[in-house]
């Protein structure tokens, strides 16, 4: 059976830019992904579990594979509200954790 993979992005304008976001799947460590990077990984196909940890928050996402296809997901960590500003200032404050699946493509040359 052909695989399928997992692409992971972080490159949201809204993203804080600061923190990594460490990213699992199926229990079993990816990436520790920073603002700007991009991360994939081939995976059998049918349903996997992601896990996405910023420190603070911890999110799951499940996501089915098709063979040949690839699932894209974004992350980024955020501020909510006025908080923007105290991490603006300050370098530090609460801020939240942003998953989202966002395209299911086909890989090229398959």
């Amino acid at each position: 059976m052909s695989s399928g993979a997992i692409r992971v992005v972080r490159n949201e304008p809204n993203d804080i830019k600061i923190r990594d976001v460490k990213v699992f799947v199926d229990g079993e460590h990816m990436v520790d992904l920073l603002y700007g990077q991009t991360s994939e990984k081939q995976v059998e196909p049918g349903l996997r579990e992601l896990l996405f940890d910023n420190t603070l928050i911890k999110k799951r996402l499940a996501v089915k594979v098709q063979p040949n296809r690839r699932v894209v997901i974004a992350t980024a960590n955020v501020a909510g509200g006025c908080m923007g500003v105290f991490i603006t200032i300050l370098g530090v404050g609460p801020y939240g954790l942003f998953v989202q699946e966002i395209s299911d493509e086909p890989i090229e040359g398959t």
